[in-house]
């Protein structure tokens, strides 16, 4: 039996996997989109009656996901305060990317675990293959299966690719739940040692591969507003969606020792967008995340987890 062999992205949150067996099963997918949106629910209330009216929620999303969180958060009556702690970007070298991508028929699975590593991968496999068409034909014609976490199965789709695998719970460790229930081995993600382990307890090899490049956010003047804001007091919660935020946010603020000391006088309350970024932000911080997205294959989670909490404390 020959081991799988796993490519693991770090940071693009994608990996090619190859499985223990030439043949797999096929289990089409069908992604639905929420049956009533932030928009309609909220469309006609007064302001006064809205959950979260006037709450000052910052958000340290970068800008790709930014405007999606800060709609929401607006339907629901906040006053979203946006600190681009990290951005996201193009590698510039993209050389060990291509080499994986050109050789996508030795593998059985392509796992995406974000929306930025969907469009990095389809934009290089477009230009490799000199356009949508053509990068869509190799695709079929390599036979890898696309997995793709919560509402990111859509994107595939809707770009004209196949999403294969689309785990019940949209985290990395679902991803590994279902590929194992499944018989198959495979996949990586954003918390690279416990997803390696996953992995490698699945019989996979993982190989780690960048697809982007995350990088410090909050350079020059960027920011100097809101972290005021947030020292003095001026926000009620800080929301997370994902670890390498919440170092961010510490190094903006002047510091862990600094930041801790202010969460705990002010009383901010800690928001993450799912159990996994609320474990690793806990730890870099050295707080407790007591606002958890409990749907956190949309940010609509992460809002409702706020629109809970700030009720239960009126």
């Amino acid at each position: 039996m020959v081991t799988p062999r796993v490519l693991t992205s770090v940071p693009s949150r994608f990996s090619i996997a190859r499985p223990r067996e030439e043949k797999s099963r096929v289990f089409p997918i069908t992604v639905s989109a929420s049956s009533e949106s932030y928009e309609s629910k909220y469309m006609l209330s007064t302001p006064a009656s809205l959950p979260l009216y006037g709450r000052r929620i910052l958000f340290t999303a970068p800008r790709q996901y930014a405007s999606r969180l800060s709609s929401l958060l607006i339907q629901s009556g906040a006053h979203p305060v946006w600190l681009p702690a990290i951005e996201i970007t193009q590698l510039s070298d993209n050389t060990e990317l291509d080499a994986a991508l050109l050789q996508l028929s030795e593998y059985t699975h392509v796992a995406y675990t974000s929306r930025n590593g969907i469009n990095a991968v389809l934009q290089r496999l477009e230009l490799l293959h000199d356009g949508a068409e053509r990068a869509q034909e190799a695709v079929s014609r390599s036979g890898a299966r696309f997995c793709a976490l919560g509402k990111d199965g859509a994107a595939l789709l809707e770009a004209g690719y196949p999403c294969d695998v689309l785990p019940t719970e949209p985290s990395t460790q679902g991803l590994v739940k279902e590929l194992v229930e499944r018989g198959e081995a495979q996949d990586a993600r954003i918390i690279i040692p416990r997803f390696v382990e996953a992995l490698e307890a699945a019989g996979a090899h993982a190989i780690r591969v960048e697809a982007y490049a995350t990088a410090y956010g909050c350079y020059g003047d960027i920011g100097n507003v809101e972290i005021r804001q947030l020292l003095a007091g001026e926000i009620d919660a800080v929301v997370f969606s994902s670890t390498a935020e919440s170092e961010a946010l510490a190094q903006a603020a002047g510091g862990l020792e600094r930041l801790r000391k202010v969460i705990t006088a002010t009383g901010t309350l800690l928001a993450a967008h799912g159990p996994y970024t609320a474990k690793g932000a806990g730890a870099v911080l050295g707080l407790d995340i007591p606002c958890v997205s409990k749907r956190f294959g949309t940010f609509e989670g992460v809002v409702e987890a706020l629109e809970e909490v700030f009720a239960s404390r009126n």
